[in-house]
């Protein structure tokens, strides 16, 4: 039902695209022909060796012109290296309304995913950079000397100057610690040569971005529709398995992949020629990896169905007094992640919901432990540090239920590490009173707003002959 449901969405909003597009080309003649914009972007940091801090990309814009007078903006980002973005975030679409001229900067939200933006690691965390769109809303560009005050930031235009070797109008956006942005705008029109911005990231660490225009194309009626064609369908898809914010990552459930990929059969095709073409193969070949993984992840959880937890060479993480006998008999929990202090991203590994579902459970015989599985335990260089981060995270999220350390990679060589089938931890590993695994779950669970980890709940719930 669902497949059908979104199949049938897809078809109806492509083909309500395809009648505005035909019915509408001669109003949009008048109004100004469909283009493209690509640009070169790069983000280095100030301080630091400028070679293994540079991140590039590239930054496609398709504007086509609407019945109404305004302007539909698409835009795809392709990154370099092997941080990027979740593909989903990799592209959107912004519509300039006609005449919108109160803020002519559109764009510089992270979080929003219809504005653009690409990844950039930082102290281990990766972080989501946005970009402001290189096209000002309005339908022509702001006058010399004019000033507006957008999002924090007063703008002034200002002189032509020299840009990369091409004149451009300065616009400089400041505030009172001094210029954060300045924007390059092309003789007479509306959209940037380029623009040179200061980021901040990590500890305050100052980076410096910068957008240079690379090519400016007019588009065919026939080029521009089939461009946008590609890119509402995969908005269309977008929208019905993800939503809310943009983030760095995507765990991916079981449905979501099944409805990617009987929705996106046949897109390679479609995105020939276009700008989307290199992002569709992407998505192609994270399904591939994405249906390996599964099926890598299926394997390890039938190999350990069954099974006792022994032999582990589990310590505390704090005191002593630990041993496998502990979870021998009795409904246990156990929780394989990398309790690090830094950097700190929620959901933490859903270790608040975890320790509230022991306290909720804990009277009638649930044990939880959490246990620290940290790839660097393995490196006598790292381990220490490791461990000190560990017990700085527990402190800070005060859990209650004991941890253990995964010292002899208990994990890794005998349980089945899901990391090996390029899935990511938490592990949640459940033991029914014989001590025998009845749980394998890889990843995050579905929060429900009643019950928490709902699934885990579910299961610890007739493991303990709890009855509703």
């Amino acid at each position: 039902m669902l497949d059908r449901l979104i199949s049938s969405r897809w078809l109806v909003s492509c083909l309500t695209l395809a009648s505005l597009l035909v019915f509408g080309r001669v109003s949009v003649a008048q109004q100004g022909s469909p283009f493209q914009l690509t640009y070169k972007g790069e983000l280095v940091a100030d301080k630091g060796d400028p070679v293994s801090t540079r991140k590039k990309f590239t930054l496609t814009v398709t504007a086509t012109p609407v019945a109404d007078g305004g302007t539909m903006v698409f835009w795809v980002v392709d990154e370099d290296g092997l941080t990027q973005l979740p593909w989903p975030y990799q592209f959107g679409s912004v519509l300039l309304a006609k005449g919108e001229t109160t803020a002519p900067v559109i764009g510089g939200d992270r979080t929003n995913i219809e504005q653009p933006a690409f990844a950039y690691e930082v102290e281990e965390k990766v972080n989501a950079v946005a970009v402001i769109l290189p096209l000002l809303a309005g339908a022509s560009a702001p006058a010399a000397e004019a000033t507006w005050e957008q999002a924090g930031l007063n703008y002034r235009v200002g002189d032509l100057e020299n840009f990369a070797g091409r004149p451009a109008r300065s616009v400089l956006g400041f505030n009172r610690l001094g210029i954060k942005r300045t924007l390059f705008l092309a003789p007479g029109k509306n959209y940037l040569a380029g623009l040179t911005e200061t980021v901040f990231l990590g500890m305050g660490e100052e980076h410096q971005l910068v957008l240079q225009i690379a090519k400016h194309e007019p588009l065919t009626a026939d080029q521009a529709s089939r461009t946008v064609l590609v890119y509402q369908a995969l908005l269309a898809i977008r929208e019905d398995v993800l939503e809310g914010k943009r983030k760095t990552e995507v765990d991916w459930k079981d449905e979501q992949l099944k409805v990617l990929r009987t929705e996106l059969e046949g897109f390679i095709d479609a995105a020939a020629k276009t700008p989307l073409m290199a992002l569709v193969a992407r998505i192609e070949d994270d399904l591939k990896n994405q249906k390996g993984r599964s099926g890598g992840v299926a394997l390890l959880r039938k190999r350990a169905m069954g099974q006792p937890v022994a032999e582990t060479g589990f310590r505390l993480l704090r005191g002593s007094g630990y041993s496998d006998e502990q979870v021998a008999e009795g409904v246990t929990v156990l929780h394989f992640w990398e309790y690090q202090d830094k950097p700190l991203q929620d959901p933490y590994g859903q270790v608040g919901y975890l320790d509230f579902l022991y306290r909720k459970y804990g009277k009638q015989g649930l044990k939880v432990f959490g246990i620290v599985a940290d790839s660097r335990l393995e490196d006598e260089a790292l381990k220490n540090r490791t461990l000190l981060s560990a017990r700085k995270f527990t402190s800070f999220m005060k859990v209650s239920y004991p941890v253990l350390v995964d010292h002899e990679a208990y994990l890794r060589k005998k349980l089945g590490d899901p990391r090996a089938a390029g899935a990511k931890l938490p592990l949640f590993i459940v033991l029914d009173k014989q001590g025998k695994i009845i749980e394998y779950h890889a990843g995050f669970y579905d929060i429900d707003r009643d019950r928490g980890l709902e699934q885990l709940d579910r299961v610890v719930k007739e493991a303990l002959g709890i009855d509703e």
